[in-house]
């Protein structure tokens, strides 16, 4: 093999981190996703879209690190993901559907800014079995009561995961109200490419007043290895409460989301936590609660995906 170009390397390492997750990707997705990692010394336009495709269509060291199939491409040997994405893209219709009527009611709820599909199910990838990943942005100071709103719908109205079953039920595993929007304090690597990915592809399916936008400004560290990444906003609801509605709403729950109430509130929603959680609490960015975070991801995986990408990179490179 020649000496891999930054392109080149720059393919290799999008290609391998989706590896992990199963999911070959559409030249448009490569592009999109292109990692950039310390490349600022590189002309800009070598990674353009037409030179991204012309490369994978005719780059002789990439023909030989990677198959095509239906416009896909994977690693060689990895062709059945092709198939295994067609699969589960028609199984994770249903799942979409399901957060995207919770994300109706949700939107009602006084101090629900924005509600986004996140992990597998941001871009219809998650498996059969597993639960719906929602990430939620509330309103300033507003955190644990619009959480207990959204917790008491999702019990009476949905189904919540389990020990015994994850299957379809709504997981609120991840709230942070609108002064805590910068996800960068999460990260556990200098360039934590789980996070950035993670970031990237939330796809918002409630919207208020452009929070979304927003949180993307927010977070420019996080997806500075990212520049050609394209905004996910066209997945919002097109019917969505009424901004009279929701300020009525709002004006008249205030109230609760300040001063005593709002502390008691809190308070019980962190007593009430399981003792897997409470003993985690705040001892790292997988379980962080406070005032402005509700962060509660016990299976953290970033370190075991991190060095698997890693490993993936130095086999084809």
């Amino acid at each position: 093999m020649n000496r891999i170009t930054p392109l080149e390397s720059a393919v290799v390492k999008t290609i391998s981190y989706f590896d992990i997750f199963d999911y070959p990707l559409t030249s448009w997705e490569i592009y999109n996703f292109l990692l950039f990692e310390d490349e600022r010394g590189n002309d800009k336009t070598e990674f353009s879209l037409s030179n991204v495709r012309n490369t994978l269509q005719t780059n002789e060291n990439l023909k030989s690190l990677l198959y095509r199939k239906d416009g896909f491409y994977v690693l060689n040997g990895r062709e059945a993901l092709v198939e295994k994405r067609h699969k589960r893209y028609v199984g994770n219709i249903l799942k979409l559907k399901i957060v995207r009527w919770a994300a109706r009611i949700w939107g009602i709820i006084p101090g629900v800014r924005m509600v986004a599909v996140c992990n597998n199910l941001a871009f219809l990838n998650a498996r059969e079995e597993s639960d719906l990943d929602v990430f939620v942005v509330v309103k300033k100071g507003a955190l644990s009561f619009t959480r207990f709103l959204m917790v008491l719908v999702s019990i009476l109205f949905f189904t919540r995961p389990s020990e015994k079953a994850q299957k379809n039920g709504l997981c609120l595993s991840f709230i942070v109200d609108e002064s805590s929007l910068s996800l960068k304090s999460f990260s556990i690597f200098p360039h934590d490419v789980y996070l950035l990915y993670w970031t990237a592809t939330l796809t918002p399916l409630y919207d208020y007043n452009g929070i979304y936008e927003i949180f993307r400004r927010s977070n420019k560290d996080v997806l500075s290895n990212l520049p050609n990444c394209c905004s996910r906003k066209s997945a919002v609801l097109s019917v969505l409460p009424s901004s009279f509605l929701k300020r009525a709403i709002e004006f008249l729950a205030t109230p609760l989301t300040i001063g005593a109430i709002s502390n008691f509130i809190f308070q019980s929603e962190v007593y009430m936590l399981p003792k897997s959680i409470s003993e985690k609490m705040n001892k790292s960015s997988a379980v962080v609660v406070r005032e402005s975070v509700f962060k509660t991801h016990l299976n953290d995986q970033r370190i075991s995906i991190e060095n698997e990408w890693q490993a993936r990179v130095r086999a084809v490179s």
